[in-house]
């Protein structure tokens, strides 16, 4: 038996009952919320305030899960609805509101991350601009990794070889309490850092690329041993090789060393566990950043740049005079000099 108002109708669209339903949206148990919508109004789950919100808005940024999804699946609540202020949809409200868990069954239900609002701006446009003053995040706040895409060389972290069309929560983190601060992906394998300076990696280890020792697969991400023993601050990947910095300023790769890109002497033909690079050019200089492509490895310091692997001209430095197309250990790009230090 509905208890809506006597002058409410299947075809109400009275701004007084959208104004009162927003409102109670504000508060109230999502049990509460589904019993009220059911019972206040006849079009309780479509109705648009003065600023063009619907119910669903309201969900969405309050992080009101199970009632969005119902609103979904039982009211036929439309995910593309725009408001009149900004032009956003639910999809928009739930990423501006950090509101992950919501964005993530937003978009399970069809909704599309590229819609624009009125400024142009797409919904993962808006993760990247300023957030309200009183969002703040830090360094230990708790984290979670989600990852899709094609997933035919297990680099998802799933435990398994299935493709994610869409975000899906890499659990193994969730599950043991690591917070991770950064993420590389690339086409074998994937790299995670954690907050408290572990390494993990997951995907093909041929070459040696993940550090476990072996070249086995790992469908799930797995802490490097060989780098327990140190506090990691930054992670760099290519498609082959690894590169891993400390908070110390030591540098260590591992992976296939086919173009030297490992900066390890002797060149070895691959390093399976993390390997620490030892330079004279590096004597004394504190590493501050890594990076690493396919076929080179780049370091910096406050100082300098340096640069070691195949020379294609990448390396920022002349060809080797005496014909050798690969430099062996990090030679700096003396071009950069003497313009002061790096920022």
């Amino acid at each position: 038996m509905s208890l809506a108002p006597p002058d409410c109708t299947p075809k109400c669209r009275s701004q007084q009952h959208a104004d009162q339903v927003i409102a109670a949206l504000t508060g109230g148990s999502e049990r509460q919320l589904k019993a009220f919508l059911t019972s206040y109004c006849h079009n309780a789950t479509t109705l648009r305030d003065a600023f063009g919100r619907t119910a669903l808005h309201l969900a969405a940024s309050q992080g009101k899960k199970a009632l969005l999804e119902w609103l979904l699946e039982s009211k036929g609540s439309d995910l593309m609805v725009k408001d009149k202020e900004s032009g956003w949809t639910a999809l928009h409200r739930s990423a501006f509101y950090g509101q992950i868990h919501c964005l993530t069954s937003l978009i399970k239900h069809g909704g599309l991350l590229s819609t624009q609002d009125k400024e142009g701006f797409s919904v993962l446009d808006l993760t990247m601009k300023d957030r309200p003053a009183h969002v703040v995040f830090r360094d230990t706040d708790p984290t979670e990794v989600y990852t899709w895409g094609n997933n035919t060389n297990f680099s998802l972290g799933h435990g398994n070889q299935e493709s994610r069309q869409h975000p899906e929560l890499v659990d193994v983190f969730a599950r043991s309490g690591v917070y991770i601060k950064q993420v590389v992906l690339c086409k074998f394998h994937s790299v995670f850092l954690s907050q408290k300076g572990q390494v993990f990696t997951c995907g093909h280890g041929q070459g040696g690329r993940l550090g476990h020792g072996d070249e086995q697969t790992y469908l799930v991400p797995r802490m490097v041993e060989g780098l327990m023993s140190h506090h990691c601050s930054q992670v760099a990947a290519a498609k082959d090789h690894t590169v891993v910095l400390t908070e110390e300023g030591y540098v260590y790769t591992f992976g296939l060393n086919t173009f030297h890109q490992l900066g390890l002497t002797p060149p070895p033909a691959s390093a399976h566990v993390p390997k620490q690079v030892f330079a004279k050019m590096l004597k004394g200089r504190v590493v501050i950043g890594v990076a690493a492509g396919r076929f080179h490895t780049v370091l910096w310091t406050r100082e300098a740049v340096y640069t070691m692997g195949l020379n294609g001209g990448q390396l920022g430095y002349l060809l080797d005079p005496n014909g050798e197309k690969c430099v062996t250990t990090p030679r700096q790009v003396s071009a950069l000099q003497p313009q002061g230090k790096l920022a």
